[in-house]
């Protein structure tokens, strides 16, 4: 019995000495923790991230937000959509996350996981992507400074509705926005603020296709139509862009240019040319395959019709008149029957001549019908058909000679004056040839006219048009900038 209680005695020694090592050990582990570590042990005891961050439950919690934009990845003008990388910055007092740094060996303050404190309802209004998913959550944490300020960084890529007017594609300007509010709190809640009145741009990258030029920032109070009593907040992020047309005026411009060009100098061709004609249509051909090339260059939409697309069509249907001009002027350098008449020779082959740099023409210059003594015939039925015998002179033309038919409706004596009428004034070969020569000439100069009237009046219509199209995206933006 003795053994027994001595070995009883030896146990509980024992068991004595292992308590008392095991509550030095945990004394020891205490005085490891760091300062940090015990503070957010306490301040988190009994924190509850779904609560808002006020004590009086009165308030509202005062959130101020800016966006700093880092990208614009892309402007899609046919879904209306803007993709862009920025970081948007937070920060609001959450009163229970207040200490003295004095009490906790000077720590100011400390970093935490986004997940385990109260977070304000961040939501793009104008977009498809919610700002409180789980990604935020885990990839982004907060600063907790000692007064209770809280500064939360949530960034990513965001992709929000950008309305696109592109009537002056490809020297357009766009507006875009990047609006966010809350769905849930409502201002007495929780109100959203902001102190910048532009995007902040200190880590911009620039963009290849559009330059940023301006920025702004508007807050607005708003309210739903079925509760027009209750308030909510919203910041719009407000971002200027106009597009770099470098590259759409080397791929379309110039070779639209180009090709007008080639099209107006196809009234320089001669028309007795075989080549003329071939050369306007192949204009028209290659205007069709230009605008196939680019089609997919051009933004697709109803609601605007782009400056370059009439660009386009103006050329285009330029093109295709100045083919049917040519077809005229070549079936005018063709005529070789009849002199034209006086009044084409006096308006249009001498004064539009002289005014179109071509020198005059000298339409007094007749060659006259020498006439021989009056001759009457009597036909049957007492008609008389009076005429005065013609014969050529190599010095006059056929235009003074005077021949007077008088004839009733009967299609017979008609015709017979006519036979009577050619056999007067029938020529030899050598003053034929001499006639066509002349007719020809007339014809000849004609065209030439034509030809050089045609080109200047397609040569005005596209400088006008190309200045009216293209000046008219520089006054709307002076007045935008005047604005």
């Amino acid at each position: 019995m003795e053994q027994t209680g001595w070995l009883r005695i030896g146990l509980f020694y024992i068991y004595l000495v292992g308590c008392f090592s095991a509550k030095n050990k945990d004394n020891d582990l205490q005085h490891q923790r760091s300062a940090e570590e015990k503070l957010m042990s306490i301040l988190f005891r009994n924190y509850n991230p779904s609560a808002r961050p006020v004590l009086n439950a009165t308030e509202s919690v005062q959130v101020n937000i800016r966006f700093l934009l880092m990208r614009i990845n892309d402007l899609n003008e046919r879904s209306e959509m803007m993709v862009s990388t920025g970081v948007i910055v937070s920060e609001w007092y959450d009163e229970r996350l207040a200490w003295s740094p004095e009490k906790h060996h000077n720590v100011n303050d400390f970093i935490i996981e986004a997940k385990n404190i109260w977070k304000p309802e961040l939501t793009l209004i104008n977009g498809a992507v919610s700002l409180n998913q789980e990604k935020y959550y885990e990839e982004f944490r907060a600063i907790v400074n000692y007064s209770g300020l809280v500064h939360w960084e949530p960034g990513g890529v965001y992709e929000t509705t950008c309305k696109i007017d592109i009537s002056y594609f490809p020297f357009d300007r766009q507006r875009c926005n990047l609006v966010i509010g809350t769905w849930a709190y409502y201002s007495g809640k929780m109100n959203l603020t902001t102190d910048v009145d532009k995007v902040e741009l200190s880590d911009y990258q620039e963009n290849g296709e559009w330059d940023l030029y301006k920025s702004n920032v508007i807050w607005t109070s708003f309210a739903f139509e079925c509760c027009p009593d209750i308030k909510y907040s919203k910041v719009e992020f407000v971002v200027y862009l106009k597009r770099r047309p470098a590259y759409h005026v080397m791929k379309i411009i110039v070779p639209c240019a180009l090709l007008s060009t080639l099209m107006m100098f196809a009234f320089w061709v001669p028309p007795s040319t075989s080549g003329k004609i071939q050369l306007g249509i192949s204009v028209v051909l290659s205007f069709n395959v230009f605008q196939l090339s680019v089609v997919d260059s051009i933004p697709k939409t109803s609601m605007y019709y782009p400056l370059i697309g009439m660009y386009l069509t103006t050329n285009l249907t330029l093109s295709t008149l100045s083919v049917c001009l040519t077809v005229f002027v070549i079936y005018a350098d063709r005529q070789q029957d009849c002199l034209p008449p006086l009044w084409v020779k006096k308006w249009i082959m001498h004064y539009l001549g002289r005014f179109l740099c071509m020198g005059a023409f000298d339409f007094t210059k007749n060659v006259v019908y020498k006439p021989m003594k009056p001759k009457r015939k009597k036909h049957k039925n007492n008609h008389m058909i009076e005429m005065e015998d013609l014969t050529i002179d190599n010095h006059q033309t056929i235009e003074n000679s005077q021949t007077e038919v008088k004839w009733n409706n009967y299609g017979r004596d008609a015709m017979a004056a006519t036979v009577e009428i050619t056999s007067r004034t029938a020529l030899n070969p050598k003053q034929h040839k001499e006639h066509k020569i002349h007719v020809g000439n007339d014809w000849h100069r004609l065209a030439a006219v034509l030809d050089r009237l045609f080109f200047w009046m397609v040569f005005t219509t596209i400088i006008l048009s190309s200045a009216i199209i293209f000046g008219m995206p520089y006054v709307n933006n002076a007045n935008e900038d005047a604005d």
